[in-house]
């Protein structure tokens, strides 16, 4: 979700910095981006590190100077007085649980309540504070969830075909949307909400949709190979 919305910021004609825990991991990031030139910079780092996350913003920076949006990340705009930041939710931010997802449930439960919190504790900052909650995202971490051939993998199958979205789709949306966004308070940018929900389960009887195909990376895949948005 991370490289997606890097990609449509920089579509958009922004200056992005990209972060991934090592060198490796980086490069492969900055040479699939390369086509944006200077406009992208790329920092290796384990941001559970305090020094690593000190080293990001710093590098970030010295490269761009201030930063404008700020995604996961709730320290680098705050001395500024202005700016936005936002931490992406995730199955478990509202309480929804799946067996398998008890740690990462638990921590998106904490992030939610962190944000809002730190949303409160800086009111008058000049700093916005918000959440994205992209859905779900057909990324490489949701098929390795789905693809391992177990009968618990099956039922999840069935449901991300009708619930998930490709990245690319869900990214614009929230890219558009943090970029519009404005005043102080909190503010929650939703990808599904209720409402898609339940239009979602009513058609669900008669538009099946696949993009668990030989469980290889793509797009989303509806049943004329198109790749398309959901409602």
């Amino acid at each position: 979700m991370g490289y997606g919305l890097a990609e449509v910021f920089l579509e958009r004609g922004h200056r992005v910095v990209i972060n991934a825990t090592t060198q490796e991991g980086t490069a492969e990031a900055l040479k699939k981006l390369i086509r944006f030139g200077t406009k992208v910079y790329g920092v290796a780092g384990d941001v559970r590190m305090r020094d690593a996350v000190e080293h990001l913003c710093a590098s970030a920076a010295q490269q761009f100077g201030s930063a404008d949006n700020w995604v996961n990340n709730a320290g680098i705009v705050h001395p500024q007085g202005s700016g936005k930041i936002f931490t992406m939710e995730g199955l478990g931010s509202e309480g929804f649980m799946m067996d398998g997802m008890i740690l990462y449930g638990t921590t998106k439960r904490a992030v939610s309540y962190f944000t809002r919190s730190f949303a409160h504790e800086i009111q008058g900052s000049g700093v916005m504070v918000g959440t994205l909650s992209p859905g779900t995202a057909v990324t490489d971490m949701l098929r390795r969830t789905v693809c391992d051939g177990s009968p618990e993998s099956l039922k999840r199958q069935r449901f991300y075909k009708s619930m998930a979205d490709d990245v690319e789709t869900v990214a614009s949306f929230l890219c558009s949307h943090m970029l519009a966004a404005s005043g102080k308070e909190f503010q929650k940018i939703q990808w599904l909400t209720k409402r898609k929900i339940f239009l979602r389960m009513l058609v669900v009887p008669f538009k099946r949709r696949n993009f668990f195909s030989g469980c290889s990376p793509g797009h989303l895949i509806t049943e004329d190979r198109t790749p398309r948005e959901c409602f």
